[in-house]
């Protein structure tokens, strides 16, 4: 990938080159221009190997993500997984990343695409007339059925397929627009706790969400996650014995491969049965369908009867299966927009672009890490942008990085985003000739697959962590945990981000600023309860100064003075970074009113940004003021202590202000400095807006 500074590394491929001008446009936009002729057959070999592994393990994923989560028929799945893959080859920065559909992806598009009816009561007493006229109905052979049996007869519930496509290419535009612009920083205003509360809701909703197949139930028509739970567990006397014991095997299957991947990938110098044995466990996934797979094929053959897609559910000795699967790769067509898609789907796709990105340049950035290599954000953008636009074609539904299929690609030796060449292809091959054989997935098998998936999302030693280090963070763990559960995601999510901005605003707003000492074992300056020199308090200012700011540094500082009845303050600036023009406006202010106190003012540490704001500004207009400013903070302490020494200790009769040993006097008088710098601050408001 490019690190596009003044000298550039060429590192995916894994050499490292130093170039001298920066790359041009097309190599930038387009980063496989600046890989591809560096490509060799070493790096082929590792590719294929690592395309072949992640594809074993997409095929059984994104089927059961299309139709477990997202309530979508299963080919969705695959045609959402090849085409992102083909994009992300030509404009992806990251070798190890593999997009496609994910669990939490698959329940944003579930919540936010719509659901279509399945009671053919809706439908039946319709005519063709006013059937025609119903865009939840559709008539055929004479009938007027649910639009969702035209999806997948299989479905219990059915999301609306029409919508998830066109969230796919809303959600690609947002985040094309986002990359060209750089504004992937939104993002970052999505603090850790609302991503963990979000992602432990999604794993909560999504493992209730498949009760229902585990055991064989009719899935609850109800979308609310209280209502949904209660019908799972009120339903469970209608359990199907053979789904229960399908679950109970396929979980057990999937948690021992997956144990067997996990021990095998420890082993430094692995043999040749151990690397297999390796390649069984990445594979697992694959390996319990088709366990799956072959033990319904014979419990079909025994009796047809015996299938719950062919009895509706009438005896409890049925199993139930995946069903029928369009076979072939899909018509590229436009997305059927509707008057009204926009609006409807709005809300949706910004949760989708946003938290799409958010998934995919996390894991892009840890591997990346983790590989020795750097990533572009707005170019990982621009790529999952383009992807989600080009997959909406195809009938897609929104995809994004797959943590667990990409954390497979790595440990594969993957060396170039063309691994993904060699999945999609494989995802290609399973649509075109080996549809019919998947019809016989039990549904019960894909669940396993997705109920052992989503366990490793629950994290619920954050919430005691948090407690521990900053109890304000599980506000909007809290609201973005339960928001999410029983509201909606956007709601959860918005509302998380929103308490987090105000968090920061509360922070920069009132900023501590400490007192410092100097600590002689460590020939430094550090925070105490005093500065321990008669006459003098050393304060380190502890933020930028912006307008929030402003008022919060001069009480602080007026009360310290107040506090330690001091001759000479001095002002450490060095952790400012910026000052605007409100914050130059109250250090002006404190300085005057330290002077009115008699106080003398110093200060130090100030970068080159901040002197110059207040030079502008004025501040050191007298060469006095400019004899109190010191570049650093000792010079400017052994100032203010000569000061101190000569001015003396406060006298009572002399020094009004200070000598008194009771400083509520001194208090009091700066109580009011701060009541008439706030009276004249609204006095300015005033007369701006109102003229007066």
């Amino acid at each position: 990938t490019f690190n596009f500074k003044s000298q550039c590394t060429l590192s995916l491929l894994g050499y490292t080159t130093t170039m001298e001008k920066k790359p041009s446009l097309l190599v930038q936009y387009i980063p496989v221009i600046g890989w591809l002729p560096k490509y060799n057959f070493d790096k082929l070999q590792a590719d294929i190997t690592a395309g072949l592994t992640v594809g074993l393990m997409t095929v059984p994923q994104v089927l059961a993500y299309a139709k477990s989560i997202a309530g979508l028929p299963v080919q969705y799945g695959l045609w959402s997984a090849y085409i992102g893959l083909f994009v992300y080859f030509f404009f992806g920065t990251c070798k190890d990343i593999t997009l496609g559909p994910t669990a939490i992806m698959s329940l944003i598009v579930h919540n936010a695409a719509g659901q279509l009816p399945k009671d053919k009561d809706v439908c039946n007493p319709l005519g063709p007339a006013a059937c025609g006229n119903s865009t939840d109905c559709y008539f055929v052979d004479n009938m007027c059925q649910p639009l969702c049996y035209q999806q997948d007869k299989a479905l219990s519930t059915c999301t609306n397929a029409a919508n998830a496509s066109i969230l796919c290419i809303m959600a690609g535009v947002l985040n094309l627009l986002m990359g060209l612009f750089n504004f992937g920083f939104i993002v970052d205003f999505i603090s850790y706790p609302v991503i963990s509360g979000f992602t432990t809701s999604a794993a909560l909703t999504i493992a209730t969400g498949q009760i229902h197949h585990l055991f064989g139930e009719a899935k609850s028509k109800n979308r609310k996650f209280v209502l949904e739970v209660h019908d799972a567990f009120a339903r469970l006397p209608q359990s199907h014995w053979p789904d229960v014991v399908m679950s109970a095997v396929c979980i057990t299957l999937t948690i021992c491969l997956d144990q067997l991947k996990k021990k095998m990938a420890k082993k430094k110098n692995k043999t040749t049965m151990q690397k297999a044995l390796w390649l069984v466990g990445t594979a697992g996934n694959f390996v319990t369908i088709l366990v799956g797979t072959i033990a319904a094929y014979i419990w079909k053959q025994v009796d047809v009867h015996d299938i719950c897609n062919k009895t509706a559910h009438i005896t409890k000795n049925c199993l139930t299966l995946t069903g029928e699967i369009r076979k072939g790769i899909p018509t590229p067509e436009v997305p059927d927009f509707h008057a009204d898609s926009f609006s409807t789907l709005a809300s949706g796709a910004v949760v989708v672009a946003l938290i799409g990105y958010l998934e995919s340049i996390a894991i892009a950035k840890a591997f990346a890490r983790q590989n020795g290599y750097e990533v572009q954000p707005s170019q990982e953008l621009i790529a999952i942008g383009f992807g989600n636009i080009a997959s909406s074609f195809f009938r897609a539904y929104p995809i994004t990085g797959s943590f667990s299929r990409t954390a497979v690609n790595a440990a594969s030796g993957v060396a170039t985003p063309a691994s993904g060449i060699v999945t999609g292809f494989i995802v290609l091959m399973a649509l075109q000739f080996i549809t019919g054989a998947m019809e016989y997935i039990p549904s019960a098998a894909l669940s396993s697959i997705i109920i052992v998936s989503v366990l490793k999302m629950f994290n619920y030693q954050i919430v005691y962590k948090m407690w521990k280090v900053n109890k304000l963070d599980l506000l909007p763990w809290a609201c973005s945990f339960f928001l999410c559960t029983f509201l909606s995601i956007e709601f959860g999510v918005g509302i998380g981000m929103g308490i987090s901005v105000l968090i920061i605003l509360f922070y920069s707003a009132r900023p501590t600023h400490p007192i410092l000492a100097y600590d002689e074992t460590k020939d430094t300056y550090v925070e105490s309860e005093s500065s321990a020199i008669p006459g003098v308090t050393v304060m380190k200012i502890g933020t930028s100064v912006f307008y929030p700011s402003g008022n919060s540094l001069k009480d602080v500082v007026l009360k310290t003075i107040a506090t330690h009845r001091c001759r000479a303050l001095v002002l450490d600036f060095s952790s400012v970074a910026v000052i605007d023009f409100s914050g130059m406006q109250s250090v002006t202010e404190l300085t005057d009113d330290c002077a009115l106190i008699g106080v003398k003012l110093f200060t130090t540490g100030m970068n080159n940004g901040v002197y110059e704001v207040l030079d502008r500004a004025g501040y050191f207009e007298t060469k006095k003021e400019k004899q109190d400013y010191h570049s650093v903070l000792r010079q400017g302490v052994a100032a203010a202590k000569l000061y101190a020494q000569e001015a003396g200790p406060p006298e009572r009769e002399t020094d009004p202000l200070l000598g008194p040993s009771n400083p509520l006097k001194t208090l009091s008088l700066l109580k009011l400095i701060l009541i008439f710098r706030k009276v004249e601050f609204l006095c300015g408001i005033f007369n701006r807006f109102f003229g007066f």
